[in-house]
């Protein structure tokens, strides 16, 4: 597997770095309702005001062969803008990129996007405790330490999406992921996503 290591760059001091591993997992049974501990997790995300006027920065990728450099910009409407890499594959790294870092930053209340699912409690390990979803996102799972989302698994636009979060900034107004592994696969065989030129790519911000 070929794995591109992509580094978004903002020109901005942040708080305190959290390692989420360091945090309590709720102190929940297998099978127990874990909603609760769940939307706390989820509304404890920091996120962007309606007067969002986006930003800009530059970018590194890294794989085998060397280090590609470029900059991006996110506007206001969410939509991403990427120069300077020759390689289209790299391209599409980057903005997959910019696109976790978006779509957790949109405040939606918890009611609207998980009003028709249930969430049961699983296994607790390092990442923390698994929150398996029923109803309608039913074989999407999470987990949780404290009210960090340390873990994502979700079935989006016909691939599986897996996040980790190793690393958070505590803003004051919500925790912001700083550092974290993502997986795109095939959500039939499980196989990591293969991009046009034969090879997978695993992501670190």
């Amino acid at each position: 597997m070929t794995q591109a290591i992509v580094r978004l760059i903002f020109h901005k001091t942040m708080t305190a770095t959290t390692v989420p591993t360091d945090l309590p997992a709720p102190a929940l049974k297998p099978g127990m309702d874990c909603r609760e501990a769940f939307q706390a997790a989820y509304e404890n995300r920091y996120t962007w005001d309606q007067g969002f006027p986006g930003y800009r920065g530059r970018c590194e990728v890294t794989r085998s062969g060397g280090t590609a450099t470029g900059t991006f910009q996110l506007g206001p409407d969410l939509k991403a803008h990427v120069e300077g890499l020759s390689d289209p594959d790299l391209t599409k790294a980057v903005h997959n990129q910019l696109w976790e870092v978006a779509i957790h930053r949109v405040r939606r209340p918890f009611t609207q996007v998980h009003g028709d699912n249930g969430f049961v409690a699983g296994d607790t390990n390092a990442v923390g405790m698994e929150v398996i979803v029923t109803g309608k996102a039913a074989g999407d799972r999470y987990r949780i330490r404290g009210n960090v989302v340390t873990m994502v698994h979700r079935h989006i636009h016909g691939q599986v999406v897996t996040i980790h979060t190793e690393a958070v900034t505590e803003t004051g107004a919500g925790y912001l992921s700083r550092h974290y592994r993502s997986r795109y696969s095939d959500p039939r065989s499980g196989e990591p996503w293969v991009r046009n030129n034969g090879s997978a790519m695993s992501l670190r911000r």
